[in-house]
């Protein structure tokens, strides 16, 4: 098990229990805020799969490959939910909010940890 994977269960664990103990009255955010954390997780194999198949150097792979593939993966839950449960508009906004915070959210923390948040003394 890579960090990335242990950080997203570290994260999802609490949200998962939280969850459960608020009923079915937040669940749908609960629900967005997992899926948000994991097409990030998603999204990061994909990358690497990409760069490694393309042979991109750093500088393509976070300017060329990085941007696109995110931004695909933010939208397929997005569209999932779309599709398949035909939601109002209000709680469209919300949904995509939702994903793309979460998504941003498990990102950061996992460059944080990558590049030394024991070391944030500010």
């Amino acid at each position: 098990m890579t960090y990335i994977e242990k950080i997203f269960l570290c994260m999802v664990s609490p949200l998962l229990v939280a969850a459960l103990c608020m009923g079915r009255r937040q669940l749908r955010f609960f629900l967005f805020c997992i899926a948000g954390m994991g097409v990030c997780l998603l999204s990061a194999y994909i990358n690497t799969f990409l760069a490694a198949v393309c042979q991109a150097d750093a500088l393509a792979a976070t300017a060329e490959i990085a941007p696109v593939v995110e931004e695909m993966m933010k939208l397929l839950p997005l569209v999932f939910y779309l599709l398949v449960f035909e939601p109002e508009g209000d709680k469209i906004k919300a949904a995509a909010i939702t994903i793309a915070l979460s998504f941003a959210t498990f990102e950061n923390v996992c460059y944080l940890i990558q590049n030394g948040a024991d070391r944030f003394s500010f």
